[in-house]
């Protein structure tokens, strides 16, 4: 019958009706929601006085019924998970109870912040480092979450970091409500801490948005942007303004109330780990069939899986295993979120948090939180620096490198090169490249991209910077508070810069430069900084060097402080000016020497003692940094290490070491070919 009428009325007919039905469809729904939101009363929520109050949490009521649960840990600046969870399971079973509460949604007190999952803290108790102990602990949230699966409605309002046992919280509720926030993330970093997610994450995860989906997050940690969790269907609804989550949230648990009263209890318990709404596609729903009960297709995953995790870890690390195992035991047994899944994710949790592995890695986190406490009088910033840049001719990578890091993390950044071409085609393009690259693998929206790209301004000078320079450059800086020299240049050439510049901008502008160990003194000044751009990358942490001189200010070091602090995965030190006081290359030069002492005095070849590292579970060896180090500032580092450690007669060591960089400078080979030099005999 369809066939004969569209022979009867013309191909070219239909398509006008199909197209204005679509347009009345859209401008409708776009009434609709403008009616809703002009209708929206405001949220009224008053004190539910029929819970105990609690220190860490209080409890309020909507007239409609809808009880809000707002966790807010006293003397935090983040909520973490701990012994009064079960405070808070005491008052949700309260509420299950009374008739007057139709549903439940869990918000936080935090101003960015959801719940970033257990105090690790914990486990260093002495009541916490034995089996039995922990024991005690790990069931209570077990118990709690598998709780709030059942009964009435639960529904998350999610804004900030959702992290850990925070997000195995908010996969426990029945529905997610989140923000658009940048800084809305979602993860289980627990594998990078050398643990397992101990609270149902290796089970209602995979349940959720399927099991191939699911294994980057728990086998590597990787965190997703509340749009990305948006399209794997970890996030229901998604907010543009934070302050509009909780009304959402709400409404979101009265609509649950209404279609659970007309389709029975049945239509919440399928809510929970159900893939069946989240895995949209037919060929999703494939694959997932597939892996989940095709057995021999299942065990080439989890084979091809396990060889990828060990040629990374190199058998160093054994949480990715240990999750691994959970998974594929409660697969095997053909169901998730069973009882027997969850008792091997609470055995594996409790075996991993009394490894050495687990143990070092925690200390490495309390460590490296400990030095983000700043060294000195900080005042806090009143808001975000406006950066401008100076795009070095020689290696532009530089200026679009720290673009990146500030435009990711909301800072303007104006970039000021002597030609377009510079800025434009060796600056811009590769950052739009590397935004665009996010966008196609998920991580960015395209909203994102555009406002972090909205953030760079491009600004051409006429001519070399000089005393005689020209109007142009007098104007580049206007509005910067902070102004980087990335280029590592003498005291006098920083003094040039400075005064030329300084009567163009406010008083209390910051002048940043770069510093190395052939440059390492600075103008002394109350605005003037060094700062390291040679770092060691450790894992995903990077250390940025902030050099003082005599004069610093605090006021300016705060400055600085706060933005490489606010820059995500970035460790600020604080170190004073001269030969040899440098974090950094005194770091590389022991490494360096340590190894060189293997060499010379016991006579290890360098292509053996690189594998032997590398087996180790280091990712560079002394020989790889070297290379991109550079032999100059290698030979450099060692020296001023020598300086400032004795003033004596150096060590045959150090002295072999100096000798064979010079024989490697002298022999012209390049820094990219100092490897094959090594292997070659050098």
């Amino acid at each position: 019958w369809l066939h004969r009428s569209m022979e009867e009325v013309p191909p070219s007919g239909w398509l006008p009706h199909i197209r204005r039905f679509w347009q009345v469809y859209v401008v409708g729904r776009k009434v609709k929601l403008l009616c809703d939101a002009l209708t929206t009363e405001p949220l009224q929520l008053q004190p539910y006085t029929k819970v105990k109050a609690a220190l860490n949490f209080r409890i309020e009521i909507t007239p409609h019924g809808v009880a809000v649960i707002t966790v807010d840990v006293k003397d935090s600046k983040v909520n973490t998970l701990g012994e009064w969870v079960a405070q808070l399971a005491q008052a949700m079973s309260q509420l299950e109870l009374d008739p007057t509460v139709i549903g439940v949604v869990i918000t936080s007190g935090k101003k960015d912040g959801f719940v970033a999952g257990l105090d690790i803290k914990l486990l260093n108790e002495d009541e916490f480092r034995t089996p039995e102990g922990l024991r005690k602990l790990i069931p209570t949230f077990h118990s709690f979450l598998t709780g709030m699966e059942r009964g009435k409605p639960k529904v998350a309002a999610v804004h900030g970091a959702c992290l850990g046992g925070g997000m195995e919280l908010a996969l426990a509720c029945h529905v997610r409500v989140a923000s658009a926030n940048p800084k809305t993330v979602f993860a289980l970093p627990e594998v990078r801490l050398g643990l397992l997610p101990g609270a149902g994450g290796t089970q209602r995860l995979p349940a959720l948005i399927g099991v191939w989906p699911a294994l980057p997050m728990l086998l590597a940690g990787v965190s997703k942007s509340a749009h990305a969790a948006l399209r794997l269907n970890i996030v229901d609804c998604l907010e543009s303004d934070a302050a509009s989550v909780l009304p959402r949230a709400v409404q979101q648990c009265l609509d649950l109330h209404r279609r659970t009263q007309r389709h029975g209890d049945h239509y919440l318990r399928s809510l929970v780990a159900s893939s069946q709404r989240s895995l949209g596609s037919v060929l999703s729903r494939a694959a997932e069939a597939v892996i989940r009960y095709v057995w021999p297709v299942r065990a080439l995953l989890f084979w091809v899986t396990e060889k990828k995790t060990m040629a990374v870890t190199k058998g160093h690390y054994p949480a990715p295993i240990a999750i691994m195992q959970v998974l594929r035991s409660s697969l095997d047994r053909g169901v998730l979120c069973s009882k027997g899944g969850f008792s091997a994710e609470q055995d594996g949790f409790i075996s991993l948090a009394l490894s050495s592995q687990s143990r070092g890695l925690r200390s490495a986190f309390f460590a490296s939180s400990a030095a983000k406490k700043p060294p000195f009088n900080h005042t806090p910033s009143p808001a975000l620096p406006h950066v401008g840049l100076l795009v070095p001719s020689a290696s532009p990578h530089v200026g679009w490198r720290l673009a990146l890091r500030c435009v990711e993390n909301g800072v303007h950044v104006r970039l000021v090169g002597s030609t377009m071409e510079l800025l434009s085609r060796r600056c811009f393009v590769p950052l739009r490249r590397v935004l665009d690259t996010r966008v196609k693998e998920g991580r960015l929206s395209v909203g994102e991209r555009d406002g972090m790209l909205a953030r760079v301004v491009l600004t051409r000078t006429m001519g070399e910077l000089c005393h005689d320079m020209h109007d142009s450059w007098k104007t580049a800086f206007m509005k910067c508070t902070v102004i980087l020299h990335p280029a590592a240049v003498d005291v006098a050439a920083q003094r040039n810069f400075a005064s030329l510049i300084s009567p163009h901008v406010e008083p209390a502008t910051t002048f940043v430069f770069g510093v190395s160990p052939s440059h390492p003194s600075l103008t002394p000044s109350p605005h003037v900084l060094g700062f390291s751009l040679d770092c060691p990358d450790v894992g995903t942490t990077k250390i940025v060097e902030i050099v003082t001189n005599k004069q610093t200010s605090d006021v300016a070091l705060s400055v600085v402080w706060d933005l490489v602090l606010n820059t995500q995965k970035l460790l600020p030190v604080v170190c004073e000016e001269g030969q040899g006081r440098q974090l950094v290359p005194r770091l590389y030069a022991a490494y360096f020497l340590a190894a060189m002492d293997e060499v010379l005095e016991r006579g290890v070849s360098i292509s053996d003692l690189s594998r032997a590292i590398r087996r180790r579970g280091f990712d560079s060896t002394p020989f790889g940094i070297a290379d991109s180090y550079g032999l100059a500032k290698m030979k450099a580092a060692v020296q001023n290490l020598q300086r400032s450690v004795t003033s004596q007669q150096p060590p045959v060591t150090s002295q072999g070491a100096v000798a064979f960089l010079d024989h490697l400078i002298d022999s012209g080979v390049s820094p990219r070919m100092v490897l094959s030099g090594f292997r070659d005999g050098f």
